[in-house]
């Protein structure tokens, strides 16, 4: 894969091949995470317990056991494609192939959700047009995770100043990427001149949890 390819790509398993051992678990995880948060609306609370969960896990705050047992607990309803994804995002097996299977889940839960959960000899073309286009956003979500592979960046320290680390931080723990653009403006007060940490910062995004930008400031991998 080339790095024009990697830009413009619309299907998320063949860029998860291409970062076969570069992405950490901790990346895998909390991009099958992001996946699932976009059927937030769709699930009950054990799923969005899960799914919390799943998060706490990759960063190193939740055990395995808490994660198992709420694996344990969580129901399948009517709506099981949707509850099979937050479960494929928990699972606690290699993460390569966790978000391949999350990926997958995730794209067929959603399609299920507009066309009203049909058998599977009943899916139509819009079924699958549907799917299609949630993994495109997928593949958004996967860059927004892992940034672009072929152009890493290094921060350069000096532009770690308390303001810097103390807004990242309060970002990251309450989910407020509406705050990004201000932590591009205080990293460019602290010196930093990188178009890319940047420009990332100031997008529209998406931005997740797991944020490339955001986890370069924090010092996660």
């Amino acid at each position: 894969m080339t790095e024009q390819e990697w830009l413009e790509c619309a299907d998320p398993l063949s860029m998860l091949d291409f970062l076969h051992g570069q992405a950490s678990d901790r990346m895998l995880r909390l991009f099958a995470a992001a996946c699932c948060r976009r059927l937030w609306a769709e699930v009950e609370n054990d799923c969005r317990r899960l799914c919390m969960l799943t998060e706490g896990y990759a960063d190193g705050v939740v055990s395995r056991s808490e994660l198992l047992a709420a694996r344990d607990e969580t129901h399948e309803s009517e709506k099981w494609t949707v509850s099979m994804a937050f479960e494929e995002a928990a699972a606690l097996e290699d993460m390569e192939d966790v978000a391949g299977y999350t990926v997958a889940a995730a794209g067929r839960a959603t399609a299920d959700v507009a066309t009203g959960y049909p058998e599977f000899s009943e899916r139509t073309a819009v079924w699958f047009d549907v799917c299609q286009a949630e993994f495109a956003v997928q593949t958004a979500l996967l860059r927004e995770v892992c940034g672009n592979p072929f152009r890493p960046v290094k921060v350069d320290p000096a532009w770690l100043t308390s303001t810097v680390v103390l807004l990242a931080q309060a970002i990251y723990d309450e989910r407020a990427f509406d705050r990004l653009p201000i932590l591009a403006d205080a990293l460019e007060d602290a010196g930093c001149d990188h178009a890319d940490i940047l420009n990332h910062c100031r997008s529209e995004g998406p931005h997740v949890r797991g944020c490339w930008a955001l986890d370069l400031v924090l010092g996660r991998k």
